[in-house]
């Protein structure tokens, strides 16, 4: 999947509209989500924001809101392949997975997904790995990526909660943008085209208030790294859980360039 073939001839910006499988997602936690594993609410869901105009669906087994518990990679199947299977061939629009785990991600593939929407950007080599075997669209998301001392690839407290002193950054512009460089690379010299990838400067991941503003006010520096940009800005704290603040914000990024905006509401 190259993001021409969803960008070209799209008015845009193109909306990524969320379906949350989970019960705990900070916005929609449990709307979507099924004790039994019944996939027909994402799945009404995912075609109802097809309909609405949608030009990608990003469906996610595992909330990253702050402080989120991690979820075994077997719930995280357990909540997805169901949908994942219900879905195979009733979009006409590409289906996303958000997920940072490389067997969820192999197994979304297989059942149709079209993008991997990697919060932690390809930073596990295996994840990196799959991309190359199946080369599919990838979103590369920047986030501060903590890891253990006995694993390189284990992260620790993979979704802190937003930062509301000091930032963990000199300059967050600089520093988003040489991390973004380095993970597009890793993720074409490891064998995936440039064309499959986007990138996402991660608005609310380890970021103060602060930090997202001046993101947002910078995101045009972005465009510099030659891949399509995707940002969620959608019901995030700094903006008060608020669909007319998205929107505002929304307007801002489209007008500054950025191609895709992830949203849980698409606007009237």
């Amino acid at each position: 999947m190259i993001f021409s073939d969803i960008l070209t001839n799209a008015e845009l910006p193109v909306y990524m509209g969320i379906v949350n499988a989970t019960p705990d997602s900070f916005s929609d936690g449990g709307k979507y989500f099924s004790e039994d594993y019944n996939p027909v609410k994402a799945v009404d869901a995912a075609l109802m924001l097809e309909d609405q105009g949608a030009g990608i669906i990003d469906l996610g087994g595992e909330s990253t809101r702050p402080n989120a518990a991690p979820v075994s990679l077997e719930e995280e199947l357990r909540r997805l392949e169901p949908i994942l299977e219900r879905l195979d061939g009733r979009l006409s629009v590409p289906l996303s997975v958000d997920t940072y785990k490389p067997q969820v991600a192999q197994s979304a593939l297989e059942r149709g997904a079209a993008i991997i929407n990697d919060i932690f950007g390809g930073t596990d080599p295996a994840m990196r790995e799959v991309w190359s075997r199946f080369q599919p669209g990838v979103v590369i998301m920047h986030n501060k990526v903590l890891v253990s001392t006995d694993s390189e690839n284990a992260p620790v407290n993979p979704f802190p909660s937003q930062r509301n002193a000091d930032s963990y950054y000199k300059d967050v512009v600089q520093e988003v943008w040489e991390e973004l460089e380095r993970r597009r690379d890793a993720a074409i010299q490891d064998g995936l085209p440039k064309e499959n990838i986007s990138l996402d400067v991660g608005i609310g991941f380890g970021k103060t208030a602060q930090d997202n503003w001046t993101l947002i006010d910078n995101i045009s520096v972005f465009h510099s790294l030659g891949c399509p940009l995707v940002v969620g800005v959608s019901r995030k704290r700094f903006l008060n859980f608020s669909d007319e603040k998205t929107a505002e914000v929304g307007k801002r990024l489209a007008d500054n360039g950025v191609q895709i905006l992830r949203v849980h509401k698409l606007p009237e």
